[in-house]
């Protein structure tokens, strides 16, 4: 899946909440073919003209919903992974993904 097909996917998905939709589709236009990506919350927010609390909720939601799993790493960018890419990430991603998690636990 490229990351233009991952847009339109969300874009064409019925999500709930808007707020919520307008931060997975900047969350996707970050992401690596793998579906990864780690853009600041401020990032998002400056994409979005969303506020910072409004991004913060919408992350919440999203991974409430299952649109996304969140790596918390202290210190960094959280390490967001849109869920419908998780199946087509290779291995070699995982191996890399659990190598950083450990290193900020």
């Amino acid at each position: 899946m490229t990351i233009y097909d991952l847009l339109a996917d969300i874009a064409l998905t019925r999500i709930q909440n808007p707020t919520a939709k307008i931060v997975l589709l900047s969350l996707a236009s970050y992401c690596n073919s793998a579906g990864e990506c780690w853009p600041s919350k401020e990032t998002i927010a400056r994409d979005t003209c969303a506020s910072l609390r409004s991004v913060v909720r919408a992350i919440q939601w999203l991974e409430e919903h299952g649109y996304i799993r969140i790596e918390r790493r202290s210190g960094s960018s959280n390490f967001y992974i849109i869920t419908c890419m998780e199946e087509e990430m290779s291995e070699v991603t995982r191996a890399n993904l659990g190598h950083a998690i450990e290193r900020t636990i």
